[in-house]
């Protein structure tokens, strides 16, 4: 692992604990398998947490493998970790003790999650209240990028917007977006004024992009971003999308963003086309 603070023997007896005392009943399936042992399999494991089997089987061997927040996540979701054991796994896999997810959070995930897979072939993401991107969909990754390949700290739908080059590309009006990205982020950041992950992204950007800094100083404030937006995809071409952001219930600060194809456009079809493209799972 590259966390120098990781503890692999111990992640891995935990991850094989955890995944040993929960049975198929438990995540709805209902088909018959016969089983040497209790609990889901690997490969069961994996698809529920949307990773490789190989990757996850050499993170129950303790191989020296990069875990990151994201993964986390969602192994925590897929193997229906409490609060305390999902703050265990962050910790044994090197990182500080998460954010707490609200009580009904982690059940709001496992369907969101579902209904990400349902909006394809329109692209659809998960932000918590950075706007870290914590999931998406198939479709997102093909339009935005492989969200899979970015760090933790480059997960981030502004860190995006400001300092991805190929991402920045995509928007023809990418000035108008970038700074109504700003003005609603700056209306969803009242609660991260303590936040050393917040105060650390607003700094770094603050020093690498004059446009942030410049208009992050202005204090606009905005709603959610409902003009249609121009891209243009390398693959797919000139898409016209809408944005539609829904909440979820309190005291949760996740949001789900889709994007939809615009009326009187070829878009929908140009999304469908692509879809059909295979792609590395994210």
């Amino acid at each position: 692992m590259t966390n120098r603070n990781a503890q692999p023997a111990a992640l891995a007896d935990f991850l094989k604990s955890r995944r040993a005392r929960i049975s198929p009943a438990d995540i709805g399936w209902t088909k018959a398998v016969r089983r040497r042992v209790p609990g889901l399999r690997r490969e069961e494991v994996a698809e529920l947490a949307d990773v490789g089997v190989t990757w996850y089987t050499w993170l129950e061997q303790a191989r020296n493998i990069n875990v990151s927040i994201a993964v986390l996540e969602r192994l925590a979701l897929a193997l229906k970790l409490k609060a305390e054991e999902r703050e265990h796994l962050f910790l044994l896999a090197g990182y500080a003790a998460p954010l707490p997810l609200a009580s009904s959070e982690e059940n709001l995930m496992s369907t969101a999650k579902q209904v990400l897979t349902s909006l394809d072939p329109s692209p659809a993401i998960i932000l918590n209240r950075r706007w870290d991107v914590i999931a998406w969909n198939s479709s997102a990754a093909k339009i935005f990028g492989d969200f899979a390949l970015l760090s933790d700290s480059h997960r981030n739908w502004v860190w995006l917007t400001f300092s991805n080059a190929s991402f920045r590309k995509l928007f023809k009006d990418w000035d108008r977006f970038a700074r109504c990205v700003v003005a609603h982020f700056r209306a969803d950041s009242t609660t991260l004024a303590k936040d050393p992950h917040w105060i650390g992204l607003i700094s770094t950007l603050s020093d690498r992009n004059e446009k942030f800094r410049e208009w992050w100083l202005t204090h606009e404030v905005a709603s959610a971003l409902d003009w249609r937006k121009e891209l243009r995809h390398p693959v797919a071409g000139v898409l016209f999308l809408n944005s539609v952001h829904f909440e979820f219930p309190r005291p949760s600060s996740l949001k789900l963003v889709a994007y939809t194809a615009c009326p009187e456009t070829d878009t929908q079809e140009r999304l469908l086309k692509l879809a059909s493209k295979k792609t590395r799972a994210n």
